[in-house]
């Protein structure tokens, strides 16, 4: 026989706003219920966007509490964020890529004249 379904993801989010949920929730598991199904890589869009300083700043503790069990690719244009928890950054430019490497060094000494100028603020 099949093995059974996974289980349903807390409904936390669904009882709950993201300010009503507690520094302890946000350092759980309840926060990522797609981790019940065991995925080999997670996609973050933005996902602190839209979250207050506090708020992202429990995500990312958590994201970098995963990042040895996870493949996490993030999406963000938020170069400090990029920098406190990218190992391997990609810096595009109207959908083509200008710049990949480690983020040590892409942010450090990048090899592209248009990823120093980013980097810069000059665009």
């Amino acid at each position: 026989p099949p093995p059974p379904p996974p289980p349903p993801p807390p409904p936390l989010f669904k009882q709950k706003t993201a300010y009503e949920i507690s520094e302890c929730d946000w350092s759980s598991d309840v926060c990522f219920p797609i981790l019940a199904v065991e995925p080999e890589i997670l996609l973050g869009d933005e996902p602190t966007s839209a979250l207050d300083p506090i708020s992202a700043q429990h995500i990312e503790k958590r994201l970098l509490e995963l990042k040895d069990r996870y493949t996490i690719v993030l999406v963000t244009h938020v170069l400090r964020q990029a920098k406190r928890l990218g190992d391997y950054v990609i810096f595009m430019y109207l959908g083509e890529v200008v710049e990949c490497g480690p983020a040590h060094e892409v942010f450090d000494h990048p090899k592209k004249e248009r990823t120093r100028a980013y980097l810069e603020g000059l665009f």
